[in-house]
């Protein structure tokens, strides 16, 4: 299948490392597309997925960005403007990094969460406006918000960023909502795809392979999603194959129980 990619401009926000991000950047490369991929604390790792991007024969930038920094998302979208003149989609993969301290949810001070709901709900926000402003001169557009089926589930734990995660990652769904019935008539079509658990060594490490194990027996598949699973209903959703789906929210979890 023509995912019609080829030549397209697709920005992946956090695209460094060895997850979600970096296995769309590739992936969307593997299309043709030209890739802006950021990163914030690890530059090293994103040249890295460029390196393979290029590889690959596509075209790669790789810039700065930090969500709780209005500055630096500006200017990482108009770095991709400059350079391509135009941007094609957009996929907010990026989220605030730091955990929060653990304890009960009732003790943690505003100052712990706040920046959290500042930088995922704000920082996402206004780089897809920005987004928006570029797709509405082409008149073609596709946005994906990464998100969690965590959201929906909630997590037990004494730590307060679970609560915080599901709550930023809640709003997500309600922009993609709201976003995809009023830019539908301008060609830009606005989803969601949430990951369950995604295997790789940074779940091995927290959960130890036996709780693997267990949540790949808990999935109507029999396995976890690998980033690749996320990265190819990532593509499709930006591509020119999906004509008329948006707003929802599409799980890559394989029916976990």
């Amino acid at each position: 299948m023509d995912l019609g990619l080829n030549g397209r401009t697709v920005l992946v926000t956090a695209g460094s490392g060895d997850g979600v991000g970096s296995a769309t950047a590739r992936a969307f490369a593997a299309e043709g597309a030209r890739v802006a991929i950021t990163y914030h604390t690890r530059p090293e790792a994103a040249r890295a997925v460029a390196r393979d991007i290029e590889t690959l024969g596509g075209e790669a930038l790789v810039l700065p960005y930090a969500l709780g920094d209005l500055a630096s998302v500006e200017a990482a979208v108009e770095t991709v403007l400059d350079r391509w003149g135009s941007l094609d989609a957009l996929v907010a993969n990026a989220t605030y990094g730091p955990v929060l301290a653990p304890g009960p949810f009732e003790e943690v001070p505003p100052a712990a969460w706040q920046p959290k709901m500042r930088s995922d709900i704000g920082g996402t926000y206004r780089t897809t406006q920005l987004a928006v402003a570029a797709m509405r001169k082409t008149g073609w557009g596709r946005i994906v918000y990464v998100s969690s089926t965590g959201w929906v589930s909630g997590r037990a734990g004494r730590t307060a960023y679970q609560p915080a995660m599901a709550t930023t990652k809640a709003a997500l769904h309600g922009l993609a909502r709201s976003l995809a019935v009023e830019l539908g008539r301008d060609g830009i079509l606005v989803n969601v795809v949430s990951p369950g658990a995604i295997d790789g060594s940074r779940l091995r490490a927290r959960l130890g392979d036996q709780a693997v194990k267990g949540l790949a027996e808990a999935s109507a598949t029999g396995r976890i999603s690998r980033p690749e699973d996320v990265a190819a209903a990532i593509v499709f959703l930006c591509s020119t194959a999906n004509q008329n789906i948006t707003g929802i929210d599409l799980p890559v979890d394989g029916a976990s129980r």
